[in-house]
């Protein structure tokens, strides 16, 4: 990695675990300061393969991607070992149909609550249960909203980066690292923006009003009351 790839925190998940020791590159060492590893899992024998060999891997930042998730899953295994920085999950959209359940979901994030991990629940799913009945969601945007308004995402800190300026290579301090800012009207109800480096305003949204974080909960406060 290049003078200019350690500025940013990078991520990267793959469901191939087996694979990821020979994709490595020469210098990655214990792992780049800057990079999440993260290992993908849509059932409880995927996460059972996957785990011992993901334990083994070698990085300073590693999560778990539970997506689709498509079984119950008991990941305490990986969060026992004190590894993981940070669980994401979500349910089958893009046109897939196997069901989520609200169940699978709170366990996990009872699981992350008692190891103090992150977890963020991105959407819900197309076709989701809960009580026993089905829920049927089109919408990406509507999964995501429901899995904001479901409650069950946990947040307890950032993880810890090292980044380095791209011109000099000095560490960079917290007053040099960007603010992140939120657009009110798509990040409101957004389960990601404890952990979301902000919008860029790159011009896919047609309405944009930026926010600093402080004041994107204070509005969802009120909105609460």
């Amino acid at each position: 990695m290049d003078a200019g790839d350690t500025a940013r925190a990078a991520s990267s998940a793959t469901k191939r675990v087996p694979r990821i020791m020979e994709c490595l590159p020469e210098d990655w060492g214990e792992g780049y300061e800057n990079v999440d590893l993260n290992m993908t899992c849509e059932t409880q024998r995927a996460f059972d393969e996957r785990w011992p060999i993901f334990r083994d891997i070698p990085a300073r930042h590693k999560g778990i991607n539970l997506a689709p998730m498509l079984s119950k899953i008991d990941i305490t295994p990986a969060l026992a070992s004190g590894q993981i920085e940070n669980v994401n999950l979500g349910g089958e959209g893009f046109g897939g149909d196997r069901p989520c359940h609200y169940e699978w979901i709170r366990r996990v994030s009872d699981d992350c609550t008692k190891y103090r991990v992150n977890f963020t629940v991105n959407a819900i799913g197309s076709h989701f249960v809960k009580d026993g009945r089905m829920y049927l969601i089109d919408s990406q945007q509507e999964q995501g909203r429901q899995a904001y308004r479901s409650g069950l995402s946990r947040f307890f800190g950032k993880p810890k980066y090292k980044l380095y300026h791209p011109v000099d290579g000095h560490l960079l301090e917290e007053g040099e690292l960007m603010v992140p800012r939120f657009n009110i009207h798509h990040c409101l109800e957004c389960t990601s923006v404890p952990t979301c480096i902000g919008c860029t305003d790159c011009g896919s949204c047609k309405q944009v009003v930026l926010v600093s974080m402080e004041r994107l909960f204070e509005m969802r406060e009120k909105g609460k009351e």
